[in-house]
C-alpha cells in the first residue's frame, strides 16, 4: 500500500493553486481599478464646488489667464490662494497627464476632465 502522493497529483494541485491565485490577482486588480477611479471622480465634485464658490466671490467669473487658455496649474493656484476671500479648496489635485481644466475668454464657464481607468466608470452623477 504506498503512501505518499505521485508527482503528477503534486502537479496538478499546484496548477489549480495557481490558477485561482490568479483570478484572484486579476479581481484585485479591476477593484484598484475601480477606486481610482472613483477617486479621480470625487476630486472632480470638489474642484467644481470649489470652482462655483470661487465665481461667486470673483463676479461669476471662473479663473482664467485673462482670455488666454487656463491651465490646471493656473486654476489650482487660483483656488488655493489666500487672498480674495480663498483659499476656496485647500488642497487641489496635481494635474500630472490625468486631469484638464479649460476656460472659455471671458472665464464664464469652464471645462474640467479627468482620464479614467476604466471604460464603465465614466458617469459622473450630478448633484
Amino acid at each position: 500500500m504506498k503512501k505518499g502522493f505521485t508527482l503528477i497529483e503534486l502537479l496538478v494541485v499546484i496548477a489549480i493553486i495557481g490558477i485561482l491565485a490568479a483570478m484572484i490577482l486579476a479581481s484585485i486588480s479591476g477593484a484598484r481599478a475601480k477606486a481610482r477611479d472613483a477617486d479621480k471622480k470625487n476630486s472632480l465634485r470638489q474642484v467644481k464646488t470649489a470652482l462655483e464658490l470661487y465665481a461667486q466671490d470673483n463676479s461669476d467669473v471662473y479663473p482664467n489667464a485673462g482670455g488666454a487658455a487656463t491651465t490646471w496649474a493656473q486654476m489650482k493656484t487660483a483656488l488655493e490662494a489666500t487672498t480674495g476671500g480663498g483659499p476656496w479648496m485647500k488642497i487641489v489635485p496635481a494635474a500630472g497627464s490625468v486631469y484638464t481644466y479649460v476656460t472659455n475668454a471671458g472665464g464664464t464657464t469652464y471645462t474640467i476632465t479627468a482620464v479614467l481607468e476604466k471604460e464603465a466608470n465614466l458617469s459622473l452623477t450630478p448633484d
